[in-house]
């Protein structure tokens, strides 16, 4: 059934690679993007329920380069694997 509710705006500027979603229904997305909805957001983004970018999750710089997964832990930490080598 399609989500009439969920709206990502102009969605991300390049490839998503994984997406998990946390325990409260936010979406968790990692890829070789550098924006999502035209937010500057560099390899990782948290999405709220409605499909706009959570501001309240600041990946500060991000990454240097492709987020290929991301981990959710139990603790609400998550581990990022990727081609990049620095982050923020």
């Amino acid at each position: 059934t399609l989500d009439t509710v969920f709206n990502p705006g102009f969605g991300a500027n390049d490839i998503v690679f994984d997406v998990k979603t946390q325990t409260d229904g936010k979406p968790v997305i990692v890829g070789s993007f550098t924006a999502f909805d035209a937010q500057p957001r560099r390899g990782i983004a948290r999405l709220l329920t409605s499909g706009g970018v959570d501001t309240t999750f600041d990946p500060g710089d991000g990454t240097d380069d492709t987020v290929f997964r991301v981990l959710l832990q139990s603790d609400g930490k998550m581990i990022i694997g990727g081609m990049f080598t620095q982050y923020n």
